[in-house]
């Protein structure tokens, strides 16, 4: 609940605000009570919807991030044992080839502003940890060579 209050603070502030100005315009007969009721109603409605925004954007994001990290996991044992001097078979360079698309996936999201930037920059160390083993950079290059463009911007990312 503390976390909410620092999450919500600014609506929570102006919705009390504009109650309280509301409250002083119908005290002074400066506007109906019909009027006055009918913004109440708008308040509640409007702080109802930014917190029911909020809470599907948190859903979708529990979504992609649990998704992500159980695909992930299918590469992980895979990805950890590579060594410098390791050479990939078709299977292995597929397995590798799927790594790419999902790291690019992720990144998608991360443009789309679906995963916080703290999320991108744990799994982006992590990329770049795979990144650094030889087998796997050959690949990675081999594949900005020859689709530069795709890959939503992932390969521009990870330079």
């Amino acid at each position: 609940m503390k976390y909410a209050w620092k999450r919500y603070w600014l609506i929570i502030f102006l919705v009390l605000t504009t109650m309280v100005g509301l409250i002083l315009l119908a005290v002074n007969n400066i506007i109906k009570y019909e009027i006055f009721f009918g913004g109440v109603a708008f308040l509640l409605t409007l702080f109802i919807s930014i917190i029911n925004f909020y809470q599907n954007n948190d859903k979708f994001f529990k979504e992609l991030f649990t998704e992500f990290n159980k695909r992930y996991d299918d590469f992980n044992d895979f990805l950890n044992a590579v060594k410098d001097d390791d050479t990939f078979n078709e299977a292995e360079k597929e397995k590798v080839m799927d790594y790419f698309n999902l790291c690019a996936e992720e990144y998608m999201w991360v443009k789309k502003g679906r995963i916080p930037p703290d999320i991108w920059k744990a799994w982006k160390n992590g990329i770049q940890r795979h990144l650094s083993k030889a087998p796997i950079r050959k690949l990675f290059e081999e594949e900005r060579a020859m689709w530069k463009g795709s890959y939503y911007g992932f390969f521009d990312e990870m330079k």
